[in-house]
């Protein structure tokens, strides 16, 4: 079939439609070459065809092999707290503080990561995320000043 390259390791493609899955070690922005094509590749990392155009908008997902360092990741916003168990399902709360997270065009990102869970052929599935937000209450008087300032 062919052989292909990335970073500095080469991977042997020997049978069609059979997923391979590889953990590259390389550090930074890694190069890539397929020769032949005609490849679906899925990662758990952005890919971008120049260097010149890499963007990485999101999150970045944590995984076991995730070196902080390399990414410039100084510190991870994290509280774990069990999951209880209602109904038969596993129920975790998170609580942030809102005013300590990033807040770009008055939207917030999270991720919601299950690290190598396919390799380690597990599944969770998700049932619902439900998100509240919560502030201070707001009185006639606050209504008053926001009209008459």
């Amino acid at each position: 079939m062919q052989t292909i390259s990335v970073g500095s390791q080469k991977i042997i493609i020997d049978e069609p439609y059979r997923l391979i899955t590889q953990n590259i070690t390389d550090q930074g922005l890694v190069n890539g070459w397929i020769r032949k094509g005609d490849m679906e590749v899925i990662t758990d990392s952005p890919i971008s065809l120049f260097k010149e155009q890499y963007f990485r908008p999101d999150p970045v997902r944590l995984l076991p092999h995730t070196d902080l360092d390399s990414l410039g990741v100084n510190y991870v916003l994290a509280q774990y707290v069990p999951p209880k168990q209602e109904n038969g399902w596993s129920v975790a709360t998170v609580t942030m503080n809102v005013n300590q997270l990033l807040s770009e065009q008055n939207s917030w990102k999270f991720g919601f990561s299950l690290p190598e869970i396919v390799e380690q052929n597990g599944s969770v599935e998700v049932k619902r995320i439900d998100l509240r937000l919560r502030r201070a209450p707001f009185s006639f008087q606050d209504l008053i000043k926001k009209i008459f300032p």
